[in-house]
């Protein structure tokens, strides 16, 4: 009988822990795939110096997740006065 206590114990603190997972970036998962989509977009756009093309990804990932990386600011103004 203790045993099948502690197993209905365990069973209910991990079924409460799975269901508090929250996004690494943004409110929800999705927004957490659009950050981490966009940004490999932009990033690789801009590795090629071509700042027209990783424009809107950049744009979306600062609306996505903004506390990204201070690179992303860095980068940012490069790619702005292009």
């Amino acid at each position: 009988m203790k045993n099948i206590t502690m197993l209905m114990t365990m069973l209910v603190f991990t079924i409460a822990s799975y269901g508090q997972k929250k996004a690494n970036y943004g409110e929800t998962a999705e927004d957490s795939v659009n950050c981490v989509k966009n940004y490999s977009l932009y990033i690789e756009f801009y590795k090629q110096k071509n700042y027209k093309d990783a424009f809107e990804p950049w744009q979306n990932t600062m609306k996505y997740c903004p506390k990204l990386s201070k690179s992303l600011y860095i980068n940012g103004s490069k790619i702005y006065k292009d």
